[in-house]
């Protein structure tokens, strides 16, 4: 599940700060929120200054290559610049730790650290926004978290399509600094999937044209030299002319209205330039926070392209990159601190795919939803959390319901990526669907897990296939050796070269158990073989999805078995209530960065209920 925190921050550090907080799973609205003060704190705006003059002493010139004959000088400066971060950076957490703001901590703390998390800093404090927030304590552990600035009045806009991306690059002002490294990057990584138009060096006039193309941009990319002053954004187009971002205003708002979403400005002391953009309402920018060496945005550029057009999301993509930036801090010292995402909070996000014409559908359809597609998978959150408790707490769970009511989705994209992130039991997962030789089908979902070589993997199905028909016990034994560290005994066909201590096997579509299966004294072995593992195998579960029409059936066909199902109760997978429905239809297009238009969710839920709000349909997706 991915979340969205949003932070509003109204005040300045000489009279302290009130704080909103708002946490909501992504697409939906805040399910969370509180207010809470921070406390005036003078010393954090010194500090702040003192590292950046220190910085600025140390990259005294806007993306310049670092110079080997100031070695001396430059590790002098390096240590300074270090020992500054690191007051400012104690000074900062020991600040956001005060007992006031300690309920935000608190419900911060208690967020997944398996989910993908962005977290909006909303503020019009300039010195606030200067801040490395993703290196705040709270956050630190969070692997899939990333934090962005927002302007306190932002507006949504419509979404254009285009038939394939767009990206226009500027190549300004390149004394003394290497951009054409950045214009292969840009080819190499997007040349196969986008139109790429190139102004290099362009006048103010030739930019504002472009700017105002009739088909919009997708993606707005400057390398360059460029600065703030008194947040004021100036880019230098070539050796003759600068520009602010106030100056070509009326052509960026055209870019904006024709849905330009993202500006990219691989360039120094950016976050004037984003402060301007957001007046203007673009839906995001990145940018570096102070002067940049060429090798750092080099560096940014080529690890965040690589995952974005990887089919990471935009903020994951950053956060990677900016790791990679570590590697460089010896050298260049607060590397990672660069990089910033200024983001329209009413906006979500793009992906690389989303962007022009999608060719991916996030909906199944009449096929179920898979593993892979659980990111796509969205309506079922309370029979999701009821399955995992089920799962965690039976060794029988059966999952009953209509034909072409989600079952099978509801366990391979609801409960199985539910148990991958579970920090307290590692879940060894195995499926298989009956068919008409049951015993073979179990036998290779079994050995899968033993990860054999190919002339070894077939013997021992074989082997394993015939001994389940033989003896019901070899199945619970089977689980027993797999639940056991690899080589600790026991016959080397049932060893695992990892600790599982928990199993699942999942059996879907089981009535074919009925239907394909015709044999009753085989399904009566069969069935045996997993009641004893049921009742005997240690840290096992066993799992089955069942059509509701064949339930009758499978409580009266096999005594034994009957008896198990009342034991342990049924899961039933019931219709969707509206509001699951929404989630369902308009969830699945927010992860690709698109939008319903207003009333057209309603309309489509209206047209497949019936007169008395009863759904007609069970699995929309």
């Amino acid at each position: 599940m991915k979340k969205l925190v949003i932070l509003k921050f109204d005040g300045n550090f000489e009279s302290g700060f009130q704080v909103n907080l708002e946490i909501a799973n992504e697409g939906q609205r805040a399910y969370r929120t509180t207010t809470a003060k921070l406390p005036e704190n003078i010393n954090i705006p010194q500090l702040l200054n003192n590292w950046h003059e220190i910085y600025c002493s140390r990259y005294s010139q806007f993306r310049v290559k670092s110079g080997g004959s100031r070695r001396v000088n430059l590790e002098s400066l390096n240590q300074e610049c270090t020992r500054e971060s690191i007051n400012l950076l104690a000074c900062f957490n020991q600040w956001l730790n005060a007992s006031s703001f300690q309920e935000v901590i608190n419900y911060l703390q208690e967020l997944n650290s398996k989910d993908e998390i962005r977290i909006i800093i909303t503020t019009s404090c300039h010195e606030l926004r200067q801040l490395p927030w993703h290196l705040w304590d709270v956050l630190i552990n969070f692997t899939l978290l990333e934090v962005a600035l927002s302007s306190p009045n932002a507006e949504q806009g419509e979404r254009a399509l285009r038939e394939k991306i767009r990206i226009l690059i500027i190549l300004g002002d390149s004394s003394n600094i290497n951009i054409e490294a950045d214009k292969k990057l840009l080819h190499n990584f997007c040349g196969d999937d986008a139109e790429i138009v190139l102004l290099q060096q362009p006048s103010r006039e030739e930019l504002n044209n472009y700017l105002q193309d009739n088909l919009g941009w997708d993606i707005l990319f400057f390398s360059g030299h460029s600065q703030t002053q008194e947040m004021q954004g100036r880019i230098y187009l070539n050796h003759h002319e600068s520009l602010t971002m106030g100056e070509l205003r009326d052509a960026l708002q055209v870019a904006i209205q024709r849905r330009l979403q993202i500006a990219f400005f691989n360039s120094c002391d950016g976050l004037g330039i984003a402060y301007e953009l957001e007046q203007l309402h673009i839906p995001q920018v990145i940018v570096m926070r102070e002067p940049v060496p060429d090798i750092v945005a080099q560096e940014f550029l080529k690890y965040f392209l690589q995952e974005f057009t990887g089919g990471k999301s935009l903020y994951i993509s950053v956060k990677n990159a900016r790791l990679e930036l570590q590697q460089l801090e010896s050298e260049f010292p607060c590397a990672s601190w660069l990089p910033v995402i200024v983001q329209n909070q009413t906006e979500t996000p793009p992906t690389w795919q989303s962007l022009g014409i999608i060719s991916f559908c996030p909906y199944q359809g009449l096929s179920a939803f898979k593993e892979e597609n659980a990111e796509y998978f969205f309506g079922r959150n309370k029979a999701t959390a009821s399955l995992v408790t089920a799962v965690n707490s039976k060794p029988l769970v059966a999952v009953i319901g209509a034909s072409g009511s989600g079952k099978s989705s509801l366990v391979f994209a609801g409960l199985i990526p539910q148990l991958r992130g579970d920090t307290v039991n590692n879940w060894l997962i195995l499926s298989f669907r009956p068919g008409k030789n049951p015993f073979a089908a179990l036998a290779v979902a079994l050995v899968s897990a033993l990860n054999l070589p190919e002339n070894e993997r077939r013997l021992a199905e074989l082997e394993l296939d015939v001994s389940l028909q033989r003896d019901r016990t070899v199945l619970g034994n089977f689980i027993a050796n797999l639940t056991s560290q690899y080589g600790d005994g026991g016959d080397a066909m049932y060893r695992v070269s990892t600790l599982s201590l928990r199993i699942l096997l999942v059996a879907d579509q089981f009535e074919e158990i009925y239907t394909l299966c015709t044999d009753g004294e085989e399904r009566r072995v069969f069935l045996d073989g997993l009641l004893y593992a049921v009742d005997n195998a240690p840290f096992f579960r066993f799992l089955i999805t069942l059509r509701a029409d064949f339930l009758s059936r499978a409580l009266d066909d096999y005594e034994p078995f009957g008896r198990a199902l009342q034991q342990y109760q049924l899961e039933p997978v019931v219709r969707m209530n509206r509001e699951e429905l929404q989630e369902a239809i308009t969830l699945p297009a927010k992860q690709l960065g698109f939008e319903f238009e207003e009333g057209l969710c309603n309309t489509i839920i209206d047209d497949i209920e019936d007169g008395d709000g009863v759904c007609r349909c069970w699995n929309l997706p």
